[in-house]
């Protein structure tokens, strides 16, 4: 299920210097004119680099998770891991480590963010932050982050997830996982395919976690408190939907059972439901990502988590950053402000 690259010095000399001539032009990833050029920079990233995610983006029903190792991450640079992505500033000491990231994201799908997720920032950050212990969010530590499809709730949720590692010291494992059609029965497989499932809003998406600081590509207040109303309309009346789709023989997978209704009221489709999450137990495996490695994953088809650590809230803590990627980037057209724009709302 996963695909290593290790870029060799001279894949590193050549990246390096493509991400310091853009940045004499960037001085942050939020910027309109830097999306639709991203795909044509990385098209300078060293062949071989090109040709394993090319790799990994046609692999329909292969390769389910790419990491890329080797990239260079000064320490003192990037400085302390933040306390909360909400302090993020637009002349950000990450800024060389964001336009590798999302020039490799880039060969994959075309970058996009929530106007309702991290103050409309493209690039999310990951770390642990003080009160959100025992959330079922990236800013959780001591609580087990369970597996999930990223943004399983909203019918636009990224094609691939890409996380890439600046610093994890203490060996945090991301976990990812993800089944095969023979580990459910016939009947299973059938009830998983229709539409009798209910996947709630995660919180990061909610009032309660909106930016009070940051400074991202925010949408207007007014577009963003229509966004947090139709989100709460939506959860009084939450469509149902089918966890699998698409071919029989690869089906894509769709799953949040941490924001998923118990179907106390259809047991079939809770015995369907509950013989794929022990499916997908089974075959859970964690990764501990070094610093300067990126791991891209197919959000149809993998689900990712985190294990549980002890925060230390020092500046050494582990931090990651987070893109989504998708495939269609005109598919939410009817979401963004405009056809240029990358912020769905």
């Amino acid at each position: 299920m996963i695909i290593h690259h290790q870029m060799s010095a001279e894949e590193i000399s050549s990246s390096l210097e493509l991400v310091q001539e853009l940045a004499k032009s960037y001085a942050t990833v939020d910027v309109d004119d830097l999306l639709p050029e991203l795909s044509v920079f990385a098209h300078e990233l060293p062949r071989n680099v090109r040709e394993f995610l090319n790799s990994f983006r046609l692999s329909d029903g292969g390769s389910g998770v790419a990491i890329l190792s080797g990239y260079p991450i000064e320490q003192d640079k990037v400085g302390p891991t933040p306390n909360h992505w909400d302090h993020h500033t637009e002349a950000t000491s990450t800024r060389h480590e964001d336009l590798f990231f999302m020039l490799c994201g880039s060969l994959l799908g075309d970058v996009f963010g929530w106007a309702t997720q991290q103050g409309g920032h493209l690039v999310h950050d990951v770390f642990p932050i003080k009160g959100q212990e025992h959330e079922q969010m990236g800013g959780s530590s001591t609580e087990t982050l369970f597996w999930h499809t990223e943004d399983a709730f909203h019918p636009y949720r990224a094609d691939h997830v890409g996380l890439m590692c600046l610093r994890n010291p203490t060996h945090i494992q991301t976990t990812i996982g993800a089944f095969e059609p023979d580990d459910l029965d016939e009947e299973q497989f059938n009830i998983l395919f229709q539409p009798r499932f209910t996947i709630h809003t995660d919180k990061s998406h909610t009032p309660e976690h909106r930016a009070k600081h940051s400074t991202g590509k925010k949408a207007p207040k007014n577009k963003l408190d229509t966004a947090y109303l139709n989100r709460d309309k939506t959860e009084k009346e939450p469509p149902k939907t089918a966890i699998l789709s698409g071919s029989r023989r690869y089906p894509r997978l769709c799953i949040d059972p941490v924001y998923m209704d118990d179907l106390s009221g259809d047991p079939q489709a809770k015995r369907a439901l509950q013989a794929l999450s022990e499916a997908i137990e089974r075959n859970l495996e964690g990764i501990s990502l070094k610093s300067g490695e990126i791991l891209f994953l197919d959000n149809s088809r993998v689900v990712h988590g985190r294990s549980s650590f002890n925060a230390r809230y020092d500046g050494t803590d582990r931090w990651l950053k987070r893109i989504n990627l998708t495939r269609d980037l005109p598919k939410s057209r009817d979401a963004r402000d405009g056809a240029s724009q990358r912020l769905i709302f």
